[in-house]
Formats: C-alpha cells, structure tokens, sequence
C-alpha cells in the first residue's frame, strides 16, 4: 500500500499539472490513511480553493488549522480563502497572524495590503504595501497595488514606484498608467494647468512611441490600468482631443478592440419582433448610476416593441449578494440578464452573440470593461447616458444623451458622439424616504449662533476655483462657517484639500472657519441639509443624484453655471420648479445670494416653501422614457438608411 506521504506527494504533482480533480481524489485517499495529517487537508483545501469550492476549501483548511494552528501556510490559505468569499475581517485577523508571526515575509504583508483595501482602509493598506516592496522589491503585486493608491497622493509619490513597475514588468498596461498619471485630489489652479499640460504631451508621446506595440495580453491585464481619465471632468477645461488620442493609444496596443458583430455586418430592421435593447453597466445595483438611470430604463422595458438585456460587467458580479433590491427590481423588468466576463475579447462575444438592436451604456468613464468595450461596434446604434458628463473619445459611441438646459451653445464641440437632446434631462430621481424627525444643531454638534453654509460634494469634485468663492463668503459674513464632508472611507482626500487651502485661501483666520463633517448615513445627511442655512453647489461639477436629497428637504441651493455640463445640474431642477432666486449671474454674484439669503431668515424660509412646494415635479419623471424611446427608434433607423452600421476601422 502506498503511503500517505507519497500520495499526498503525487496529489501536489498533479495539482501543479492542472489535474484538480486527480489530485482531490488521492488526497482524499491519504485522508483516509492519516487522517491527523494536516498537511494533507492544506493540499485538498488549496485544491477546492483553485476549483472555486470555496466553503468546502475553508472546512479542509479549517481541520488543517485545527491539527497545525501555528502553521503560517495554513493560515495564509485561510485568508485567501475568507477573502475570496468577502469575509475581510476573518481575512484581516489571519493575515495579521502571519505578518506578527513572520513580519519578514512579503507575501503576508500583500495578503493583508489587499483585504486592506477591500474594506477602504486605503492609508494603512497603502503602508502595508510599502512593507512589501521594501522586503521584496521584486514582488510586482505589491507595487500594482501600491501605485493606484499612491497616486491618490498625487502623482510625485507614485512615480519612484510606477519607475521600479515599468521596469520589472515594461506591460502596456503600466507603461500607459506611469505616463499618464494625474492627481485624483485637485491642486491649485495653477498646477492643475500644468498638469493637464503634463497630461496631454504624454498622451501624445505614447502615440508616437513606436516601442508601444500589440500586446495580447491586454484583454485581461487590463484591470491594472490606472484610468486616470476618470479625474478629467472635474477639471472644467476641453479633453475632446485628449480624449481622442487617449482611445488610439490603446488601439495600438490591442487592435482586436475595434471588431464588428457578425449581425451588424448585414444588419435589416427586425418587422416581427421587438427592438432588443443591451443595457451595458456595472451599477444595475444599489449605486449613483442606478438612482439616475433606473427609472429610465424600467420605462424603456414597458414599451411594447422593446425588450432589454440587462449586461453586468461587475467582475464579482455572480456573486448572489450582489444582487440587491434595486438589481432585483431590475432584472425583473428585463427580458434577460448576462454576466460578462472580465477578458475584453470574450465579453465582445458574448455580447455580440446577442445581436442587439441597441446598445445603452451607462457610462464608460468609471469602468474599465465599459470603456474598452466601447471601442468595438456591437450593436448598429449604441448610445451613451450621462453616466459621466465627458465625452468617451471612444469610435463606436454614436450619441451621447443630454439636453439642451444642461449644455452650454458650444456643447457639441466638447464631444466626439452626437449629441443627441433631450427636453426632459436623463436622470429619473424618486424621491427618498424621510426622517421621522430631523435631528437639531445641538444633536449633531454644529454650533447654534453661526451662519452655516453647507456644500455636500465629494472631495474631490472641489475645483480650486470654489475655494476662493468659499472664502469670499467667509470675508463677507463674519459669522459664518463653512461645512464639507469628510468622506472617512479616504481620509486622504481631507489631507490634500486642507494643503491646498493653505494656498488658494491664505488667511488662516478664514481657514479656521471651513470646518469638515463626517460622512452619514442618508437620514443623518438630510438633518444636515436641513441644519444648513443654505447649500454651496461647487464651482464647475454641481450635485447630480444628490439633488434628491436637497429639494426634498428644501435648503436654499445656490449655483452657478458654468462652461461644462456638471455645473448646470442644479440650475436645471430649480427652472423646473421656478426657484431660480438662488441661481448666480456669476461669482460676485454668488457670494451675495449666499449671504443674502443666509442672514434673512424671511427670504429664506420663502424658498424653502417655493422648493417644497413645487419639488415633485422634479420626482418619478415618466415623461422621460416617453421621450427617449421614440428618439431610439427613429436613430436606429437613420443608422441603418445611411448603412453606417459598422466599425470604421
């Protein structure tokens, strides 16, 4: 009889072989003769782990830890697993155990980097990857996770690192995110001129750069791309070129990306079957694109000659707590539901083997499948929502939905799809569900005897043009505050704004009087609007979804239009509802409508009762599916007349 130990040695054989199955079956066979073995339940759980039995691999390394609790493989494989099912505490408190026991191993300290990250603790599992590279300054794992989170702090930091990548893996994935790296946190005006400067000679280096060749690869090495294009809209400057360039690049790299459905080819009008509509987006769940998009395409579902396809690019997406009520609600609405892979070339085909009428994209900004996606010609009509108000740069977007109260004249001119214009602006908002009270001042800890002006924005949404539109207001009322939100899942961002307002707002006196805080819940949120004495929509990129929250609870909003679509937002809800009071002819005027408004309790509560009164036609908009399905159908049919229904490459 064969012992344990050499079948437990030719279970290992057949594991690295690929032979899964094989090497299962004579680990078991060794259980059997040892069954106190526990390296042989470290084998079989490493197996059920690479074959995806993932809570079958935790009870085998469960036993192994029982019989070997101080084995640090034991424990590393434990993590990965607990990790791999979500369960990032467990994860955590294992990985911990390793670097304690074993801090001189590099891989323990990535292991605990990654579930770091997964539970947004970005700053401690940014120096824990650091602990990595320094024991192991070879371990590209490490320093594909330690550059993204790097470069949060802006791209200085990042590069000694993304140097060291480049030349132990010269990827196109890292040579592209080394050189066209931006700063995820706005810099002062100035610098942020440099840097869109820095931005675009890089963009056009990489395209004459003849080394930056075909890489086969990219189709799934894609996801270490840094997308640094995500930062452009808040800006407030032109990226229609940029933009353009920016797609080439990767042309160069993975020309696959510019493909043609087969049924595109030779495509004709379907006469006896609905129009089959490819919904394309990662956030079909509880999300910002959900709460804009859903109620569009839940109305789009009900139109009898349209059926959709919902087609999730969520990597993670198969897993069942995934699906929340919103995707729930969703999917039922749909005709069907497809789980694309994470490889570029395999996604096309899937959805190609769909033969849509149609393509919808959510957005293309904020996933990588998305954008790459968008490079290829899937459907004959594919539209893009405004996911992200920034054109895509991408071949085969044909329209970009919008309307013409959000867009300045020139709005064409940012774009490389059609604008296609909207009377009704594609965000569906239903409203959210009230407190049963708002919480006061004192409960909250926020001063009774100040002027609070409050601007609800993401951080790095800020443009260094608000920061002297919030210090003007502070000269002008002197008792006033000025309230942000200090997003505690990237503390980061707090750090870089407060040393940028060390230069765009000199004066340390007026600094001291922009305070921060936390992050709540969306009850807790709504007692903050409601605290306000007025809301600062920022310059440049107002509030999107966030508009739900404020004209339910009807805190006077002041805004300001700008050049870009994100500054117009605002402006557009509050022409709908004819509270157009607190929209700014310019900066000057802005600081005199906040601190008007604010320090005259009367003009102020009249709007309130103006925005609540006429709030609910901003609300469960019905009109807008109404109007964008016969928009759909007659583009469709212009494609196909002028046969410009096939990718251009």
């Amino acid at each position: 009889m064969v012992n344990s130990n050499a079948l437990l040695k030719d279970a290992q054989a057949l594991f690295r072989a690929g032979q899964l199955a094989e090497a299962a079956g004579l680990c078991q066979q060794a259980m059997r003769q040892d069954p106190n073995n526990y390296q042989v339940y470290l084998q079989l759980g490493t197996i059920m782990a690479n074959a995806g039995k993932l809570p079958l691999a935790v009870q085998c390394l469960e036993k192994a830890r029982m019989f070997r609790p101080e084995s640090t493989a034991v424990a590393i494989n434990l993590g990965n697993v607990k990790h791999a099912l979500g369960q990032y505490r467990e994860a955590e408190a294992l990985h911990r155990e390793v670097v304690a026991r074993k801090p001189e191993l590099a891989t323990g300290w990535y292991n605990l980097g990654i579930t770091l990250k997964e539970q947004k603790k970005l700053t401690e599992a940014m120096e824990v990857f650091k602990k990595a590279v320094a024991l192991d300054s070879n371990h590209v794992q490490a320093l594909e996770e330690l550059c993204p989170l790097l470069t949060v702090m802006g791209p200085e930091s990042a590069k000694p690192y993304y140097e060291k990548l480049v030349t132990l893996n010269p990827s196109a994935e890292h040579r592209i995110s080394y050189a066209t790296l931006l700063p995820t946190f706005l810099p002062d005006g100035e610098t942020l001129k440099q840097v869109n400067a820095q931005f675009k000679q890089q963009v056009n280096m990489l395209l004459a750069d003849e080394t930056l060749t075909e890489d086969p690869a990219f189709t799934r090495n894609y996801l270490k791309q840094f997308m640094s294009i995500f930062y452009l809209p808040y800006h407030a400057m032109e990226h229609r070129e940029v933009m353009e360039k920016y797609a080439r690049i990767f042309e160069k790299v993975l020309p696959q990306l510019r493909t043609t459905a087969p049924h595109c080819q030779h495509y004709t009008l379907p006469q006896d079957r609905p129009l089959k509509i490819g919904v394309l987006s990662r956030h079909f769940g509880d999300s910002v694109i959900s709460y804009c998009f859903n109620g569009i395409l839940k109305g789009l579902a009900q139109e009898q000659d349209m059926e959709l396809i919902l087609m999730t690019t969520n990597p993670a997406g198969e897993r069942p707590e995934l699906k929340d009520s919103m995707y729930r609600e969703m999917a039922a609405r749909a005709k069907g539901e497809i789980w694309l892979p994470p490889d570029i070339l395999r996604a096309q085909q899937m959805i190609a083997d769909q033969q849509c009428d149609i393509l919808l994209y959510t957005d293309v900004i904020m996933d990588h499948l998305a954008y790459f996606l968008g490079f290829a010609r899937l459907a004959p009509l594919q539209v893009l929502l405004p996911g992200m108000p920034i054109t895509g740069g991408l071949p085969e977007i044909d329209y970009f939905i919008t309307s013409p109260q959000v867009q300045p004249k020139d709005a064409q001119e940012h774009y490389t799809e059609k604008l296609l214009y909207l009377d009704n602006f594609a965000m569906y908002f239903e409203r959210p569900e009230m407190p049963e009270r708002y919480q006061t001042r004192a409960e909250l800890g926020w001063p009774e005897d100040k002027r609070l002006y409050f601007s609800p924005m993401k951080l790095h949404k800020l443009h260094p043009d608000f920061d002297g539109g919030l210090a003007r207001i502070l000269e002008r009322d002197p008792q006033g505050e000025i309230l942000l939100l200090d997003e505690t899942s990237n503390p980061i961002g707090r750090t870089m704004l407060e040393k940028r307002l060390e230069i765009t707002v000199p004066d340390a006196a007026i600094r001291q009087r922009i305070r921060f805080v936390p992050w709540a819940s969306q009850k807790t949120f709504m007692s903050y609007v409601k605290n306000a004495d007025v809301i600062l929509d920022s310059f440049h990129y107002g509030a999107g979804t966030t508009c739900r929250v404020l004209f339910t609870v009807g805190t006077p909003v002041i805004t300001w239009k700008g050049k870009f679509e994100p500054s117009y937002y605002v402006s557009y809800y509050l022409e709908r509802m004819g509270v157009t009071e607190t929209i700014a002819r310019d900066w000057d005027d802005y600081t005199e409508l906040a601190v008007g408004i604010a320090s005259d309790p009367v003009r102020r509560e009249a709007i309130v009762q103006k925005t609540l009164a006429n709030s609910d036609i901003i609300f469960c908009n019905e009109a807008i599916a109404k109007e964008l399905a016969p928009h759909l159908r007659r583009l469709l049919v212009e494609a196909v007349s002028s046969g410009d229904v096939r990718a251009k490459a």
